[in-house]
């Protein structure tokens, strides 16, 4: 995919799709690519059609990702960090700059 041309990837699962600021955002924040940053978005939609990750669900994503890992311990990170309020919720926009700092090295920030 490339940006060169102007045009934005079509990320799109049932007329829910990552607005242009909000792509370019994470496009900027995260170290995916663009094409790594649409197939997530159509799967996590797919998956998740509310656009909001509990624990659980995010336990077992870890567990399939990093079965090496301790996924009690990673999941709990991931929400000291990214939900820091308690609701229980994560959003597409936090998971994958959770996973950008764990597979790519850290965060980029801005």
């Amino acid at each position: 995919m490339n940006l060169k041309n102007g045009k934005i990837p079509k990320i799109m699962i049932d007329d829910s799709k990552v607005h242009d600021v909000e792509f370019y955002k994470l496009k900027e924040k995260t170290r995916f690519t663009e094409y790594e940053i649409v197939m997530m978005w159509n799967s996590f939609k797919k998956d998740l059609p509310n656009g909001c990750m509990t624990k659980d669900q995010l336990f077992r994503l870890v567990k399939k990702i990093f079965p090496r890992s301790d996924h009690e311990m990673v999941t709990e990170n991931i929400y000291i960090i990214f939900d820091p309020e308690g609701t229980g919720l994560i959003g597409f926009d936090q998971l994958l700059l959770a996973f950008s700092m764990s597979m790519k090295g850290t965060g980029v920030t801005t």
